[in-house]
């Protein structure tokens, strides 16, 4: 299943040119749940994961807050891009459950 988050409707707000950076360009990501199912989305590499999660909990019927990205074996924030991050065509994050707190 592959979701186009290209869409006006949460793409950043970033004039297209003849000569796409490494900011701008598209990349596939996968989004694998612990017990679920992977997800492909194929996105701009300045597309926060706070969007690119509003969009994997929209297509898992799930809420954005009880879930946390990680890639790496490390949280990723909202905030974050794959330009960020530096993550290459088919790179891979997990979705664990969110937790507070406990042992």
């Amino acid at each position: 299943m592959t979701k186009d988050l290209e869409e006006k409707s949460i793409s950043n707000n970033y004039e297209e040119s003849n000569n796409e950076n490494e900011e701008t360009k598209s990349i596939n990501l996968t989004i694998k749940e612990q017990d679920g199912p992977s997800i492909k989305f194929k996105t701009k590499s300045n597309v926060t994961f706070g969007r690119i999660l509003d969009s994997f909990a929209k297509e898992t019927g799930r809420s954005k807050n009880d879930m946390r990205l990680i890639y790496k074996g490390k949280i990723v924030g909202h905030g974050v891009t794959p330009f960020d991050l530096r993550l290459n065509d088919d790179d891979e994050l997990e979705v664990v459950a969110s937790q507070t707190g406990g042992f």
